[in-house]
């Protein structure tokens, strides 16, 4: 954060939840406003899509959505986000995944002032045996919409990945990544 953001930027979490992306990170340094759609976790309660902020009013804009699905997904969204329902995200999938991120964007890409930073939270996983490189649709969708990839950051988790099968056919994902996108 402190690499992309300056002391007293306007800060939108799009995404706040339980907070976790603040975890390790000052955040009284900036002036941040934090969304949920869950009124009790931020300080706006709307959905990521369609935000009821002005026009380029933010320096910097977190977005970190739920990105987990399928057998256990709506488990795992209940207990990470706790206010996550299905008919809400579409379909679940791999290609409802990358639309909700995508819209995501574009609406930060609406309220993220010029030249402002984009940090976008993501990670590839294998569904049905394929793998499903979400990283890399993203990236092409930020470009799509006129974003300049600045950064990369890949976080390795610790502990293993979680298996739903005991062989292997792809390489585990035990890592996400933060793209930082310029406006």
């Amino acid at each position: 954060m402190e690499m992309y953001a300056n002391p007293g930027d306007k800060v939108l979490d799009m995404t706040f939840g339980r907070g976790v992306f603040w975890s390790n990170i000052e955040k009284k340094r900036y002036s941040v406003v934090t969304n949920d759609i869950d009124i009790k976790k931020g300080s706006v309660a709307a959905d990521l899509r369609a935000m009821p902020l002005a026009s380029e009013t933010f320096d910097v804009i977190i977005l970190d959505p739920p990105y987990v699905f399928g057998a256990g997904g709506k488990d795992m969204l209940d207990k990470q986000y706790g206010n996550n329902d299905y008919r809400k995200l579409g379909s679940p999938g791999p290609d409802a995944v990358v639309e909700l991120f995508s819209d995501g964007m574009r609406e930060a890409q609406r309220i993220l002032k010029n030249n402002g930073i984009m940090i976008v939270k993501c990670m590839d996983f294998i569904s049905g045996g394929k793998q499903r490189r979400i990283s890399i649709r993203l990236l092409d969708e930020a470009i799509k919409i006129g974003l300049t990839d600045e950064d990369l950051f890949v976080l390795h988790q610790s502990g293993n990945p979680i298996m739903r099968h005991n062989y292997q056919l792809h390489a585990r994902k035990n890592h996400s990544y933060f793209w930082v996108f310029r406006k």
